[in-house]
C-alpha cells in the first residue's frame, strides 16, 4: 500500500504524561504535527481502570476471582459499559488536534501508537470518538521503541509454518495452573483447519491430535525450526515479567527442562543471546504476551522477536480468556472462541494484509458484541490482540 500514511503517536511519563504526533513518509519523518499533555491523576485512573477491567488478578485475588470481576462485573461484562468505557479513554487520550490529524488524512491511514507505562492495556482500535471507532478511522498497530535493535529475517514466502499449539508443560497436569489451554485435542476441533496445508507445517503430522499437547517442542527444536520459516503460531502459556523484575524474564513455557529435569521456561532474555531468527510474521498468544512496555526497559517476549529477526508480531495485551472462562459469563452455544481467535490470527498471517485482516475480523466481533452481547463475543478475548511493528 504505497500511498499509504503513517502517524505516529508516542507516549512518555514523567509525572505527568505527554504525547507526541508526526507524519512518516518514505523519505523520513515530518516535523512534529502536534504535542499534548495529559495529566498524572488521569494517567493513573486509565491505568486503574483498564486494571480492574481485564483478568488479570489484582493483588488479594485468585486466578478465578480475576476472571468473575472482568467478566461478570467489570466494564467489558456488558456492550453498554464497554462503549462507555470507550469513550472515556478516547475523551483522555486522544486530543482533538489528534483526532483532527487522523480525519484529515487524504487516505486511510496507519496510526502506529507508541504507549507509555501506564497505557499499554489500552485497546485503541475500538476507542469511541463521539459514535466512530478508531479503527473505523485508520488501521492500529503498536510501535515498538527506537531503542529496539533491529535484525530483520528475509522473507520466506514459501517458508513452513511453525505451530505450536498447547505444548505440554513438564511436570504439569492438564487441569494445573499451567496445564491445557485449549482442553483434550481431538481431530474435529477447530484448530484442525490449520492442517488445510499440513504439508507446509511443522511439526510435520498428519493430523491435528498430533499437532496440540506435544512434549517434544523444546528451545533448541524452536530454534532450529524457525531458521526456515515464514510464520510462528504460538498458542499456549506465557508468564510476564514481575513488576518489581526485568521485563527480559518474561517467558514462553515450552517442554524444556533443565539439568534436574524442572521445567525451564523460555525468557525474552534467552531468546535475545540464544541465536534464534524469529519468522517474519510471528504470533504469541498467551497471556500478556504484548505487555512489554509495562516494564521501563520495554524488553519482554514481543521485542526480543522483532529483535531477533520479526517483522511484526501479534499478542495480546492481557490474560486470555479460555473458552472456559469465557463460559462462566453465559452460554457459548457451538462455539469456541478461543479456537475462533487463533484461526483469525494465523488466516491474517498467512494472507498480504495482515493488519487490515486482523481489523476486519475484529471489526465483526465488535459488531456482534454490541448488537447482542453474547459471552462468545466478549471484547476481552478479541480486544486483547495487539500487533506491534
Amino acid at each position: 500500500m504505497p500511498d499509504t500514511q503513517t502517524l505516529l503517536v508516542k507516549f512518555a511519563e514523567a509525572g505527568d504524561a505527554y504525547l507526541t504526533w508526526r507524519w512518516i513518509r518514505a523519505d523520513g519523518p515530518d516535523p512534529f504535527t502536534g504535542v499534548a499533555a495529559i495529566g498524572a491523576a488521569q494517567i493513573a485512573a486509565v491505568r486503574d481502570t483498564l486494571a480492574r477491567a481485564v483478568p488479570d488478578a489484582l493483588p488479594g485475588e485468585t486466578v478465578s476471582e480475576g476472571i468473575d470481576r472482568a467478566l461478570l462485573r467489570g466494564p467489558f461484562s456488558h456492550p453498554e459499559s464497554t462503549a462507555r468505557l470507550a469513550r472515556d479513554l478516547s475523551r483522555v487520550l486522544l486530543p482533538d488536534d489528534l483526532v483532527a490529524a487522523i480525519r484529515q488524512a487524504p487516505h486511510r491511514p496507519l496510526l502506529r501508537i507508541q504507549p507509555s507505562e501506564s497505557l499499554t492495556r489500552v485497546p485503541w482500535e475500538m476507542l469511541l470518538i463521539d459514535d466512530t471507532t478508531v479503527d473505523d478511522l485508520a488501521d492500529v498497530v503498536s510501535s515498538a521503541p527506537s531503542s529496539v535493535p533491529r535484525r530483520r529475517s528475509t522473507d520466506r514466502p514459501g517458508g513452513p509454518a511453525v505451530a505450536v499449539i498447547d505444548p505440554r508443560i513438564p511436570g504439569q497436569s492438564a487441569s494445573s495452573a499451567l496445564g491445557s489451554v485449549l482442553g483434550r485435542p481431538a481431530d474435529n476441533s477447530p484448530l484442525a483447519a490449520l492442517m488445510r496445508d499440513s504439508a507446509g507445517i511443522h511439526p510435520m503430522v498428519s493430523s491435528y491430535r498430533e499437532l496440540a499437547r506435544r512434549t517434544d517442542i523444546d528451545r533448541e527444536w524452536l530454534r532450529e525450526n524457525m531458521i526456515s520459516a515464514s510464520r510462528l503460531l504460538y498458542v499456549g502459556h506465557v508468564s510476564a515479567a514481575e513488576t518489581t523484575g526485568e521485563s527480559v524474564d518474561a517467558a514462553l513455557h515450552l517442554c524444556c527442562t533443565d539439568n534436574g529435569g524442572a521445567h525451564l521456561p523460555l525468557r525474552a532474555h534467552d531468546m535475545l543471546t540464544g541465536d534464534y531468527m524469529f519468522p517474519p510474521r510471528t504470533a504469541l498468544i498467551g497471556c500478556n504476551s504484548g505487555g512489554d512496555l509495562a516494564h521501563p526497559d520495554g524488553m519482554g517476549l514481543s521485542m526480543a522477536a522483532l529483535a531477533a529477526g520479526a517483522h511484526l508480531v501479534t499478542a495480546t495485551r492481557w490474560a486470555v480468556p479460555t473458552n472456559r472462562a469465557l463460559a462462566r459469563a453465559g452460554d457459548l452455544g457451538d462455539r469456541a472462541p478461543l479456537e475462533e481467535l487463533v484461526l483469525a490470527v494465523d488466516a491474517a498471517h498467512r494472507g498480504d494484509d495482515p493488519v487490515g485482516d486482523l481489523r476486519r475480523g475484529q471489526t465483526e466481533s465488535r459488531t456482534r458484541w454490541y448488537d447482542d452481547g453474547r459471552p462468545a463475543d466478549n471484547p476481552l478475548l478479541w480486544s486483547a490482540l495487539t500487533t506491534t511493528v
